[in-house]
C-alpha cells in the first residue's frame, strides 16, 4: 500500500490509447472490460516515467510505503464521511496502490479418484501500475457501532453484516479488518490460501480417462503476515470532503463575492475548452 500523493508527485502526465491488442492471451480475464475501454479509448495515464527516477526510487515507490519501527505501513489513506440517511453515517476508505503484480491462478482436474491442483503465478498477466480499492463501513449514529462493511474485491464488492457477527475485527483496536491479496489488493476479511473471483473451464481434444477435467481459477492469497499491518492512527489516516461538499463549498464561495465567481466561471470555462481540444 502507498501513499497517493507520494505516487502522484513522482508520477507523470501521459496521453494514451487504452484500446486493449485484438486476439490478446487470456481474452477471458479482459472481457468485461473491453467495451468499456472502446468506448473512450483516448485519455490520460499517470505513470512511474524510468526516464525521471532512478532504479531504486522506483522500486521504492512500487514496494509501497515503508513499515515503521512497529512494523506498521506508514502509508496515509483517504476517507471521507457522508450522511446515509437520519440514522446511518457512510465512512469510505480509499486504499492505494502502486503496483499490482502477476496474476494468481491454479489449474485443477481430477484423475484416478485424485484432485490434482497447482498454483502459479501467471506473467505479465494481471501486471499494471496504479490502483485503487475501498473499504465503506456504515456506522449507526446512535451507538457508534458498524453495521456493516463493504470490502472492494477488483470489479465487485462483499458486504457483510456486522450485527449477524460477519465482520471480523482486530482484537487489539476493535476495527474491522481486511487481507491485502499476494501480488494484488483485493479487500477479504477473512484469510484465505486461495480466494477464487474468476473461472475458466478448460478444453481438451484427445484420448484420455479424466474424472474432472476442471480448469483454470483466477485467484487472489490472502494469508496473514502477523509481522506487517496497517493501523489507522491519527497521522495516517487524511479526512477529504466528498464531491458534494466540495460543490457546496464553492456555492458559499460564489456567494460571498461576485468577483471570485466571475473568476471561477472563467476558470470552468478555461478548462471544458482544453477538455474539448484534447477530446477531439
Amino acid at each position: 500500500m502507498q501513499s497517493i500523493d507520494v505516487w502522484w508527485n513522482a508520477t507523470q502526465l501521459f496521453l494514451t490509447d487504452f484500446k486493449p491488442p485484438a486476439n490478446s492471451s487470456f481474452d477471458f480475464i479482459l472481457e468485461n472490460q473491453v467495451n468499456y475501454l472502446m468506448l473512450s479509448p483516448k485519455t490520460f495515464v499517470s505513470i512511474l516515467n524510468s526516464t525521471n527516477l532512478t532504479e531504486s526510487e522506483r522500486d521504492a515507490l512500487i514496494a509501497g510505503a515503508p513499515f515503521d519501527a512497529r512494523n506498521e505501513s506508514t502509508a496515509r489513506i483517504f476517507y471521507t464521511v457522508a450522511d446515509y440517511d437520519e440514522s446511518f453515517w457512510y465512512y469510505n476508505f480509499i486504499l492505494f496502490y502502486s503496483w499490482n503484480g502477476c496474476s494468481n491462478q491454479a489449474v485443477a482436474f481430477g484423475a484416478n479418484g485424485t484432485n490434482v491442483v497447482s498454483n502459479y503465478l501467471m506473467c505479465p498477466t494481471g501486471v499494471h501500475e496504479a490502483d485503487i480499492e475501498r473499504v465503506s463501513v456504515l456506522v449507526c449514529k446512535s451507538d457508534l457501532q458498524a453495521k456493516q462493511v463493504a470490502y472492494s474485491q477488483h470489479s465487485w464488492v462483499e458486504l457483510r453484516d456486522c450485527t449477524a457477527g460477519n465482520c471480523p475485527t482486530d482484537p487489539e483496536t476493535g476495527n474491522p479488518v481486511t487481507y491485502a491479496g499476494l501480488e494484488g489488493h483485493g479487500n477479504y476479511p477473512v484469510s484465505s490460501p486461495l480466494d477464487v473471483y474468476a473461472y475458466q473451464e478448460a478444453e481438451f481434444r484427445g484420448k484420455a480417462s479424466f474424472d474432472n477435467l476442471g480448469g483454470v481459477y483466477i485467484s487472489d492469497r490472502t494469508l496473514a503476515d502477523p509481522y506487517k499491518r496497517w493501523v489507522p492512527r491519527p497521522d495516517n489516516l487524511v479526512f477529504v470532503p466528498t464531491p458534494q461538499e466540495i460543490v457546496e463549498q464553492v456555492r458559499r464561495a460564489m456567494r460571498v463575492t461576485g468577483v471570485y465567481r466571475t473568476f471561477l466561471m472563467l476558470y470552468l470555462l478555461r478548462m471544458s475548452y482544453e477538455l474539448m481540444l484534447c477530446c477531439l
